[in-house]
């Protein structure tokens, strides 16, 4: 999204309020002395970032001679007209006293105005004209006029836009019959404890949601969503039926409807799904998952190489995650002694070094396992190397265990390797 925007009756507004506030330099003829000139021409301008609250510090360095400390309330210097902050505070659309100097002097009294044109699509990159004329001290004057490029670097979003929960169902057809080897994935959003939106996908059996679905009535093969639909049934003491796939937007139920298409893909760093619909929504969502009593033992003796030699500058942690006293998954994770485990780690066979995770293995007849490896039913899944495991540290103190994409294989002898996801969440109790 383009834009521009400009300051010009904002800034007479400013220039009138200098002029009737200040005390001129020569009482009988009202003018003040003519301003120095801040030698700004061909130069570049610096930008240094600092978050605080509600808006963003933004220190602009044009060449050696501008050097102005301003809250805007975007990440970017958004365009309006800046005044000096009053003793009482900052807020956005101010810049800072005692921090805010032009040829080398602090200023102490003026506004500061900014026209921007955005270049890019991205908000990141913008075309700037910055211009005032301001005081410094001892009713000394000084004018700049600057026109340049200035790009910022966007915030990362962090977290995803929704959380959702995935119900599992037969997949059947308007007559009721079930579809053999699909599943309907019932997908309810929400923004925190709110029911922000929905999707019904139907996939195979085992299949992860990520793929492209066209969205029809009574979808039941894999590769279809069910449309959103919508009826107040309030006059026949039903009340409101709501369902399939829809968001809400601004409190209004909007639908995807029947013709209309749905993709959905998994970033595999964070394991956060994108959802793109042919009506225009486009959004992330990350799964709930049970936070599961995690505990952590450190065996840093075990660390040996393929001929069973002892390496040492390693610490090796079994991680079990347990739910009723039942372990439902544990990792074999090894780290640079002292080290944190949070991390992205690859599945090898005898992790010896930082990073490394081990490989899930089992006797099924002796009814003993080890190494990484999660439940299924009454059966574990190895994960076999070759596949990746991250570890995030959330802000509760609890771990995040993700894979996407991994190598997977059923502790059920003769099984095959297949590919899956999988997260899991602990927190030491």
């Amino acid at each position: 999204m383009k834009f521009t925007f400009k300051t010009i009756f904002a800034s007479a507004l400013a220039l009138a309020a200098v002029a009737c506030t200040k005390p001129a330099i020569d009482e009988l003829s009202g003018m003040y002395a003519a301003p120095s000139e801040v030698a700004l021409a061909n130069a570049t301008a610096t930008v240094e970032t600092e978050q605080n609250g509600d808006f963003t510090y933004l220190t602009v360095k044009i060449g050696n001679a501008f050097d102005v400390k301003f809250a805007s309330k975007k990440y970017y210097l958004v365009p309006t007209t800046y005044y000096l902050n009053p003793e009482n505070g900052i807020k956005a659309g101010m810049y800072l006293e005692g921090a805010s100097k032009v040829n080398g002097k602090a200023i102490t009294f003026g506004s500061i105005n900014v026209d921007a044109t955005a270049l890019d699509e991205d908000e990141t990159k913008f075309q700037y004209h910055i211009y005032s004329t301001v005081e410094t001290g001892d009713n000394e004057r000084a004018k700049f006029d600057w026109n340049g490029v200035i790009e910022f670097e966007k915030p990362k979003k962090v977290g995803a836009d929704y959380i959702f929960v995935d119900t599992l169902g037969d997949a059947v057809d308007a007559q009721g019959t079930v579809t053999p080897g699909a599943v309907k994935h019932n997908i309810v959003l929400y923004q925190g404890t709110e029911k922000a939106g929905g999707l019904e996908l139907i996939t195979a059996a085992g299949a992860d949601i990520a793929g492209h679905y066209d969205v029809m009535s009574y979808a039941n093969v894999p590769g279809k969503a069910g449309n959103g639909f919508y009826m107040d049934l309030s006059a026949y003491g039903m009340g409101i039926i709501s369902g399939g796939s829809y968001l809400m937007v601004e409190g209004q139920f909007v639908a995807v409807e029947e013709g209309q298409s749905i993709d959905v893909t998994i970033d595999p760093s964070t394991g956060f799904y994108t959802v793109k619909t042919s009506n225009g929504f486009e959004y992330t969502m990350d799964q709930y998952v049970e936070t599961l009593s995690m505990t952590m033992t450190n065996n840093p003796s075990s660390v040996t190489d393929e001929a069973n030699n002892p390496v040492s500058g390693f610490d090796r942690w079994d991680v079990q995650l347990s739910k009723d006293g039942a372990v439902v998954a544990a990792f074999d994770l090894v780290v640079a002694s002292g080290s944190d485990i949070a991390g992205v780690y690859n599945v090898a066979g005898y992790p010896h070094a930082d990073h490394i995770a081990g490989n899930g293995w089992g006797i099924a007849a002796w009814n003993y396992f080890g190494g990484s490896r999660f439940a299924d039913g009454a059966n574990w899944v190895y994960i076999n190397p070759g596949s990746q495991i991250t570890v995030t540290l959330n802000d509760d103190g609890s771990y995040t265990f993700t894979g996407i994409g991994a190598s997977l294989q059923s502790s059920v002898d003769g099984s095959q390797p297949y590919t899956g996801n999988f997260k899991f969440k602990g927190l030491a109790q």
